[in-house]
């Protein structure tokens, strides 16, 4: 089943423009290709390495589409004017939807530009966004987790995301460093629990199923009998 994600949910930007693609390398961890021609999921981090947006990113004839939070959307707009400076960027809300297949086992996400009335296309909601985030084992930046953590924490660094090759950009040195010469002592997992309530997001919480303490780092889904969420765990 292929679903359209409502815009409360995620918003999607155009980026036109020759210097799109530079610009894009400026800012994210991902090397990006001159036609990105299925989609690419990168992220963009802040001085100290931690991440404020996660992207969504699929170019289709001159337009670059850009998917983020909808919570961030505003400030996403806000950074991307504030950087380009004369370089040939624009930069304007889309009316496309970010669309997923959620029965792949390993789901590709595309930008549906012409066919979101299309019956083969089901508008998803909030819960159906975030299960398939879980299958994928990525994770999604909102208002609630920008700027909070490192990509390591997030596996970013086990799932090709990360270009250790590529040149300058936000964060580039504490991402490279730790790589090269840290250890990583805390990483994201999925993980489904009982209770009556939802454990809120950015909790430290104590679960029977593990013996530390573990950080709720997205929201609590009910699925299935059971909570369904992400969260930071020692290793």
């Amino acid at each position: 089943m292929t679903s359209t994600i409502n815009d409360q949910t995620i918003t999607v930007f155009e980026l036109t423009g020759a210097d799109v693609l530079t610009f894009l390398n400026n800012q994210v961890f991902s090397e990006l290709k001159p036609s990105i021609k299925s989609s690419q999921f990168t992220a963009i981090c802040n001085p100290k390495g931690r991440i404020i947006y996660t992207l969504i990113l699929c170019q289709l004839a001159e337009i670059t589409y850009v998917a983020v939070d909808t919570s961030l959307s505003d400030n996403f707009l806000q950074y991307i004017n504030m950087r380009r400076f004369r370089m040939d960027v624009n930069i304007n809300k889309s009316t496309s939807l970010l669309s997923i297949n959620t029965q792949n086992e390993q789901p590709n996400l595309k930008v549906d530009t012409a066919f979101v009335d299309n019956s083969d296309l089901i508008k998803a909601d909030n819960d159906t966004f975030w299960l398939f985030m879980f299958k994928t084992g990525l994770p999604w930046i909102t208002i609630g987790t920008t700027e909070r953590y490192i990509p390591q924490h997030l596996n970013l660094d086990q799932s090709s995301v990360i270009d250790f090759d590529k040149g300058c950009y936000p964060g580039q040195e504490i991402i490279a460093r730790l790589h090269f010469l840290g250890k990583i002592k805390k990483r994201m997992q999925y993980i489904q629990y009982e209770s009556e309530q939802a454990y809120p997001l950015n909790s430290k919480v104590e679960i029977p199923e593990y013996s530390e303490v573990i950080e709720i780092c997205a929201p609590a889904i009910f699925h299935q009998k059971k909570w369904h969420s992400q969260a930071i765990i020692t290793i």
